[in-house]
């Protein structure tokens, strides 16, 4: 049996909450931040839960981090 790895890249993007939501950080707040509001970029700090359907392959890309199912 081949054995399972975690993909790298995925995992420095994702993570995973204890609820078992595939959480990602929110975009646009890298540099260049001089000109936003203090309210777009407080808003940004906080992480976004992605999207459920795509919960399952994100999971496969990173076998040894995603929370047990209640």
């Amino acid at each position: 049996m081949v054995k399972q790895k975690t993909r790298k890249a995925a995992a420095k993007r994702f993570s995973f909450s204890k609820a078992g939501k595939v959480m990602r950080r929110r975009t646009m707040h890298g540099h260049f931040n001089v000109g936003r509001s203090k309210k777009t970029l407080m808003a940004r700090r906080r992480d976004q839960e992605l999207d459920s359907t795509d919960r399952k392959r994100i999971a496969r890309l990173m076998p040894f981090d995603v929370p047990a199912q209640q």
